[in-house]
């Protein structure tokens, strides 16, 4: 399977074939405790947040981060595919079982269930839907840090032809390619937009990194987000922007005040497809929308 999250066959016609699935995590530490969540979906596709706080879809009984692991979960034709990865780009997995890379992983996917350690517990997710496969999806999996495009700093790329030029010691001067700081990446066909107060702000995100996912919030790890205030209602790991077959699509990471239906700004979501000319409210940033450059 290729790289990046949940490279999947999901047309937009797919989408409207919604159905229930059971997703089951069972949470184990070395000390013998063991934790057995359950939940019901009833949406098509869904991320889930395994961590330390109450706020998490499933709670880690201690010695875990807030917001650790995501799981994304995604009904395909022939099962429910899952996608497990870490949050932080220095905390990573180890996969249990056959079909994995050895070593520290960054995420982990494979259909109907996972299999691996972090920290000192190790989990076990199944995701149960109306139809099974009779064989397993091929595994995959991206080396730790590399699992999502996590913000690294100011990009400075060289762009066009000589513009400019430098003074010479003793006179004269000399012409140089033109640097310029870029905040949006290189333009390769999609843009993030968030219509924030301030204005908009654009990032143009290689498609690979899309595919990773990119995080939105106030964390230095997250690619939209960084310049807000803890008193705007942003959470330092809101929501995570990633593409799914066709489409991009934000998925709420557990965050304090959600994303929003923008027809209907009193509701949250959990998740909500960026690229279809609607987009989504991400409360305490803005209007969040997916457009074609």
């Amino acid at each position: 399977m290729a790289r990046g999250l949940l490279k999947l066959v999901h047309s937009r016609r797919a989408s409207a074939h919604a159905f229930s699935y059971t997703v089951d995590v069972r949470i184990e530490s070395d000390t013998g405790a063991t934790v057995v969540h359950k939940k019901r979906v009833e949406s098509e596709m869904r991320s889930f947040v395994l961590g330390a706080t109450d706020r998490a879809d499933f709670v880690v009984p201690g010695g875990a981060l807030p917001r650790h692991l995501a799981l994304i979960t995604v009904p395909v034709q022939n099962g429910v595919h899952v996608r497990m990865l870490s949050l932080h780009p220095e905390r990573g997995l180890q996969a249990v079982g056959d079909g994995f890379a050895s070593g520290e992983l960054g995420s982990m996917s494979g259909l109907h269930g996972l299999d691996a350690r972090f920290s000192h517990y190790q989990v076990s997710v199944r995701a149960f839907s109306e139809s099974r496969a009779t064989e397993p999806l091929a595994t995959s999996s991206l080396p730790l840090g590399e699992q999502l495009a996590f913000h690294r700093g100011t990009q400075v790329h060289p762009v066009g032809d000589v513009v400019s030029s430098v003074s010479r010691t003793g006179g004269g001067s000399v012409a140089v390619p033109a640097l310029v700081t870029s905040t949006s990446g290189y333009a390769v066909g999609r843009s993030l937009v968030l219509y924030a107060r301030s204005g908009p702000i654009h990032i143009t995100p290689d498609p690979e990194d899309l595919r990773r996912g990119m995080l939105v919030g106030r964390s230095r790890r997250c690619a939209l987000g960084r310049g807000f205030d803890e008193n705007d209602g942003l959470s330092r790991v809101h929501a995570l922007v990633a593409s799914v077959g066709d489409g991009v699509y934000l998925f709420d990471l557990a965050s304090r005040y959600g994303i929003r239906d923008v027809t209907r700004p009193a509701r949250l979501i959990r998740t909500a497809r960026l690229d279809d000319g609607a987009g989504c409210l991400v409360y305490g940033a803005g209007h969040l929308v997916c457009e074609e450059t």
